[in-house]
């Protein structure tokens, strides 16, 4: 739980810091298990289906232009 937390005083933070926080909100807990599946690998394989992969590219598209619309480029 404690990384539940920690994401909770980050995300708090970060709506202090850039009000329109919540735009990407979905968008990164949605693609969280890819990072840890990258990060952390386990012995059995992980397995994402194509709807599942498009739909993380999306996010991932929809974080990116964010990041650039919010603190410039």
């Amino acid at each position: 739980m404690q990384g539940r937390s920690q994401s909770a005083r980050i995300i708090g933070y970060l709506q202090k810091a850039v009000p329109r926080i919540e735009e990407i909100a979905e968008a990164c807990r949605f693609l969280n298990p890819f990072y840890i599946d990258s990060r952390y690998p386990v012995h059995w394989p992980t397995h994402y289906d194509k709807a599942a992969a498009l739909k993380a590219k999306q996010f991932t598209e929809k974080i990116g232009n964010w990041v650039i619309n919010s603190f410039g480029n």
